[in-house]
């Protein structure tokens, strides 16, 4: 069997991984597109409380209610807080699987690269067996009409 017939195995796992690898990377950024959608929608409602608390403020209301919003509005912020955390995170594993990606996909290629050059050695001692059974059969031709 041809080396590059061998090789090609290696090469299905290779590209395979990097489909993997491609597959976990449109995850992970997906997972960290919907954290900061979240965290648009929620700094959203954090600013709608806020406007409600100045006019609260303004119109009189008693203190009870105004600590009752304020209250509400550092909740939001906290939560704020912990999903900036997970948005990092998240970005971090983006990262992650950027590069891991890239590395599989850099495999992937190099093995392509190795069946390739396989390929064109094979091509090559083929055409050079082709070529002296030519030169054989003219030279035997050639040595029977001197005969």
């Amino acid at each position: 069997m041809r080396r590059s017939k061998r090789l090609q195995p290696i090469a299905k796992l290779a590209d395979r991984q990097q489909q993997g690898a491609a597959r976990e990377l449109r995850s992970s950024r997906e997972a960290a597109a919907h954290l900061e959608q979240q965290l648009v929608e929620l700094s959203g409602y954090r600013a709608d409380y806020q406007k409600r608390l100045s006019a609260l403020s303004s119109s009189g209301v008693t203190i009870n209610k105004i600590r009752e919003v304020h209250a509400f509005i550092n909740k939001i912020d906290d939560v704020i807080a912990v999903l900036k955390r997970q948005i990092e995170n998240a970005q971090q594993q983006c990262q992650l699987d950027i590069n891991n990606w890239v590395a599989q996909r850099t495999r992937s290629r190099v093995v392509d690269k190795v069946i390739s050059r396989c390929r064109d050695d094979e091509t090559r001692r083929i055409d050079g067996r082709e070529q002296v059974d030519l030169e054989d059969r003219h030279q035997g031709l050639a040595a029977s009409k001197d005969t």
